[in-house]
């Protein structure tokens, strides 16, 4: 059984990847590079997992 794990899903639009994952999904954002301008990369944390949307 896992205890905790990465799922990557790669995305055109990281905004409404973003939108998704904390609104209707309720997820904290714990990763954004860059911090300032339009992020590559943004992670989630879902329970012990970790979910990330990729530019």
């Amino acid at each position: 059984m896992f205890a905790d794990g990465l799922i990557n899903l790669h995305t055109r639009d990281v905004g409404a990847g973003i939108r998704l994952h904390r609104g209707p999904l309720g997820l904290t954002e714990t990763l954004r590079p860059p911090a300032a301008g339009v992020p590559g990369h943004v992670g989630f944390r879902a329970g012990a997992f970790t979910v990330a949307r990729i530019r």
